[in-house]
């Protein structure tokens, strides 16, 4: 009997999970962006991320098989490239970003230790909570682009129509 009841609560617990992840939000209040475009005051291309949520870090990173190591074992973050005119294309990147002082060289070599900050050192570590000068969002579904699009999105840029492809919500 406590089979049967426990595979019926499994049941309505996957049912439930289904159903909580159809909730439709808009771009900027969702904190699982699709990819985007932005600029930022600072060069912050080096540093560590996370998002904010009424001022307050709610997102701890995790740099496990989102870096790529170089033959000096240098790491990059596989979800981020430069674009052209000071332009950064990304994924896991909202609105609501925050840069760290943490390099993510520095983090991920933490992290490979095993340790991470905590959410009060997140908090002590904040460069900037306001970071973007612009931020365009790719509010189609499925995406028109892809992380590999870095030529094609560098035309578009060049073109002046960023705005025809993405969705402005920052300038």
């Amino acid at each position: 009997m406590k089979t049967i009841s426990l595979k019926i609560g499994i049941l309505l617990l996957a049912f439930a999970l289904m159903g909580a992840g159809c909730e439709k939000d808009t771009p900027s209040e969702t904190l699982a962006p699709g990819l985007v475009i932005y600029k930022t005051k600072k060069d912050y291309f080096e540093n560590v991320h996370t998002w904010l949520k009424d001022g307050k870090v709610i997102f701890i990173q995790s740099f496990h098989q989102k870096i790529e190591l170089d033959n000096e074992g240098y790491a990059s973050y596989k979800f981020r490239s430069k674009l052209i005119d000071g332009y950064v294309l990304a994924a896991e990147h909202p609105v609501t970003t925050a840069f760290l002082s943490y390099s993510i060289q520095d983090y991920s070599e933490m992290e490979a230790e095993g340790s991470h900050p905590s959410m009060d050192e997140i908090e002590n570590n904040i460069i900037d909570d306001d970071p973007f000068v612009e931020y365009y969002y790719d509010a189609t579904s499925p995406r028109t682009f892809e992380m590999r699009d870095t030529a094609q999105i560098n035309e578009i840029i060049r073109n002046g129509e960023i705005e025809k492809f993405f969705r402005k919500l920052k300038q």
